[in-house]
């Protein structure tokens, strides 16, 4: 695991969270710093690697930094263990292991941590980002390459994952191969996470097809989930957002809750069913396929939907059928 990595660069074990916050605040930025940490437990390992800064953090306890003006480069945060809560303007994103984010510069955040949070970060010079930009595209965005806040999972499996275990493993080597192999590293972690995470620069989709995406994984939830009755929480926890973040997404780009919207794509899946399905049974068969266990609102929900009740859409497709 990466948390394992970077042990001969330990600043700090078991040690007081103001100090490792202190630390942090000297090599990376300024934050508000609060605590319920009564005892030292904080652990904080950290290296150069070239242009980038990269750490290995965990506070013991629940903490939360708060970044009001944000900080002069980019910020790779991926999560062991534990949980992390990240801000970012209107977004709230629930990162758990395996989940990462990016965090642009200047932008105001706040990170809370739980106690037995773990976390690797990655500080990336604003220069790096636009050069590798300006290498792959001959362009870089008026007014800087910049990230969707978004979570994203990296499987272990993944090249993204592998290049940032590559990283931390040659960060550790003090052979000249790892010192002259460093620009190149650096080039091809930055390139991916051009290739994996949104952003403006060119030839990436624009904001409403990253939105898209966000829809598509979430339509494809509720379809493998179809027979099962999916809550707002159940949406959320799967998108790693909070509720609040869920329910603002929906309302400005679907204009329904995520309740609201569950039940019109099932109802969606049952009208086609019943449109095309020559082996369907009965009405009853359809609504329990489709997780409604409640036959009268139902048929009224889908009369309401569709100009007329289950029952003679299923009569229609087998009278076409018999034609």
């Amino acid at each position: 695991m990466l948390s394992d990595y970077l042990i001969g660069s330990t600043i700090y074990q078991d040690g007081p969270p103001n100090e490792v916050s202190a630390f942090v605040q000297r090599h990376v930025g300024v934050h508000n710093f609060t605590t319920d940490v009564r005892s030292n437990r904080a652990m904080l390992r950290h290296t150069l690697f070239g242009n980038l800064g990269l750490s290995v953090i965990s506070y013991g306890g629940r903490t939360t930094l708060e970044n009001p003006v944000g900080i002069d480069s980019f910020h790779f945060q991926l999560v062991m263990s534990g949980e992390c809560v990240v801000r970012v303007g209107n977004e709230e994103m629930v990162l758990t292991p395996g989940w990462a984010t990016l965090i642009n510069p200047s932008v105001p955040s706040s990170v809370t941590y739980s106690a037995d949070c773990t976390k690797l970060i990655v500080n990336i010079p604003k220069s790096l980002v636009s050069a590798c930009s300006m290498d792959r595209s001959g362009h870089v965005p008026g007014n800087g390459v910049r990230f969707e806040p978004l979570p994203f999972a990296l499987s272990d499996r993944s090249t993204t994952f592998r290049t940032v275990e590559l990283l931390f493993l040659e960060a550790e080597e003090k052979s000249q191969h790892a010192f002259i192999a460093r620009p190149a590293l650096e080039a091809l972690f930055v390139a991916k996470l051009l290739d994996k995470f949104p952003n403006n620069a060119a030839g990436r989709a624009p904001a409403a097809t990253l939105h898209d995406r966000f829809f598509d994984g979430v339509d494809h939830f509720i379809d493998t989930h179809i027979e099962e009755d999916i809550s707002a929480v159940d949406l959320a926890n799967m998108c790693n957002v909070s509720v609040r973040t869920l329910y603002e997404r929906f309302t400005l780009h679907k204009g329904v809750t995520p309740t609201a919207y569950v039940k019109d794509r099932k109802l969606r899946k049952a009208f086609d069913r019943l449109s095309h399905d020559t082996q369907v049974r009965s009405v009853s068969e359809i609504a329990f396929d489709y997780g409604f266990t409640h036959l009268g609102r139902f048929s009224a929900e889908y009369r309401a939907m569709f100009g007329e009740p289950p029952s003679g859409t299923l009569r229609r497709t087998r009278a076409n059928a018999a034609c």
